[in-house]
């Protein structure tokens, strides 16, 4: 049986207000193909991971009121079942991030009713504020950058001939 890849894309479209005038521009180019052509650096260790980058993490994903602030580092305590408290650790769990010094994603798990997994691409400009690109979700769960970036290709290639939708 052929494994495939990609299930879905799925374009965030929320905006995040921040201090600075204008939002950071948008590449022109897919964040898949960004992913596949960066030089990027593996990072697992949510306080290696901008601030710029956590602050739109943060918008987009909000304290609401039965969840705990911020993101806990891969191995480290979170809340992965249904029953969570604003008082416990983080609802979501680092599984690694990446980043180059115009694109950077978050790779990570949160915690519910069941676990789901985020892949989230963010362009930084060069003051470095960050904004959301894209969401990718993955049947196959990336283990390296080599993971990522294949990935990225084979989700580059199936949106390019025409070959998107259900499996």
């Amino acid at each position: 049986m052929d494994i495939r890849f990609l299930i879905s894309i799925v374009l965030v479209g929320l905006s995040c207000e921040g201090s600075h005038s204008a939002p950071p521009p948008i590449p022109s180019a897919s964040p898949r193909s960004l992913l596949v052509a960066a030089d990027l650096t593996r990072v697992d260790r949510v306080e290696a991971i901008p601030a710029s980058v956590m602050d739109a993490y943060s918008k987009l994903f909000p304290v609401s009121r039965n969840d705990a602030l911020g993101l806990a580092n891969p191995g480290e305590s979170w809340q992965c079942c249904c029953s969570l408290s604003r008082d416990g650790p983080p609802r979501r769990r680092l599984i690694f991030a990446g980043g180059s010094p115009t694109l950077w994603f978050l790779y990570f798990e949160e915690g519910g009713l069941a676990v789901d997994y985020h892949f989230i691409t963010f362009a930084l400009d060069s003051p470095g504020q960050a904004e959301p690109l894209e969401s990718l979700a993955f049947q196959e769960w990336p283990q390296s950058l080599g993971d990522v970036k294949r990935l990225a290709a084979t989700a580059q290639e199936r949106h390019y001939s025409g070959r998107v939708g259900q499996w």
